[in-house]
């Protein structure tokens, strides 16, 4: 449950300023204006990466649905190289995700780095699953890219829109998943026009 005070709302519009303020600086006019979709911001990412030929932990091999969602055709897994604080995160092959737990606006304001796709599946299955607790899936993502080498200041300005952004996403993914939405397929479409609306009402594609 989170609990709203007079200081907590103060120190969160205090940061939220704060990040502003970054992304202005981050952001070309023009981008500020008018961000890209999500799905188009991790379509362009998704194909820099299968382009680039660098790996974190193996390539993230993923399908693709007609309206940018997309489904993992390798299984990703995440050893902590810290201590037991922090859960062992197999994704499984047939996750589908769309990336969304981290806002679209802070994937714009980073560097196109394709190996962040690694840890961002691993965050959005934990968002998913909510098989642990929201600070850890955060902490997971946070240790994860810094494994991967992704800059501190990048990762310090993801980090903080999760905790600003963060718990809607993770509420709307739990009313998803009481309104029965599942997200590990075990068939994936062979039409490259099928969207995930589509594919998604089908009961015999899931595990």
């Amino acid at each position: 449950m989170t609990i709203f005070t007079r200081r907590k709302v103060l120190l969160d519009a205090i940061a939220y300023t704060a990040l502003s303020a970054i992304l202005r600086r981050s952001l070309s006019h023009a981008v500020a204006q008018e961000l890209p979709e999500n799905g188009v911001i991790i379509r362009d990412w998704i194909d820099q990466q299968q382009r680039s030929g660098r790996k974190a932990y193996g390539d993230v091999i993923v399908g693709r649905f007609a309206d940018s969602m997309y489904f993992l055709l390798r299984p990703v897994t995440w050893e902590p190289s810290v201590d037991g604080r922090l859960p062992r995160v197999t994704v499984p092959v047939g996750f589908v995700t769309d990336f969304s737990s981290v806002p679209r606006v802070f994937w714009s304001a980073v560097r196109p780095d394709p190996i962040l796709i690694f840890p961002a599946v691993l965050h959005d299955f934990l968002y998913w699953e909510q098989t642990t607790t929201r600070d850890k899936a955060d902490e997971v993502f946070r240790v994860s890219m810094q494994e991967v080498d992704i800059a501190e200041s990048t990762a310090k300005l993801i980090v903080t829109a999760l905790r600003l952004y963060g718990q809607q996403v993770w509420e709307r993914n739990a009313r998803l998943r009481a309104s029965g939405e599942r997200r590990i397929l075990r068939r994936f479409p062979d039409d490259p026009r099928v969207t995930w609306d589509e594919w998604k009402k089908r009961s015999d594609v899931f595990q």
